[in-house]
């Protein structure tokens, strides 16, 4: 169990790095933008591509989504290993 949590703890580190990289966030914010600008140009009639544009937006919030869990379980981790300290 204890390798469980200091796996969390250090995939939790390593989420966090990236999601505080400028690059990192840089390029999260372009393909947003992108995605986003690309959808909105597109002619209502297009659905097959409007919606594969929603769905590449979506993904990038996704990805966000999932580092950000990353962090919050590698500190949940580490709270519950100090309290077995």
């Amino acid at each position: 169990m204890t390798d469980q949590l200091q796996r969390d703890i250090n995939r939790g580190k390593q989420a966090e790095i990236l999601l505080q990289n400028e690059l990192v966030q840089e390029a999260f914010k372009a393909l947003e933008d992108e995605y986003f600008k690309l959808w909105q140009a597109t002619k209502p009639l297009d659905t097959d591509v409007r919606e594969s544009l929603w769905h590449s937006y979506r993904t990038v919030g996704e990805v966000k989504t999932h580092l950000h869990r990353l962090v919050d379980s590698g500190t949940m981790a580490q709270l519950e290993l100090d309290a077995r300290k």
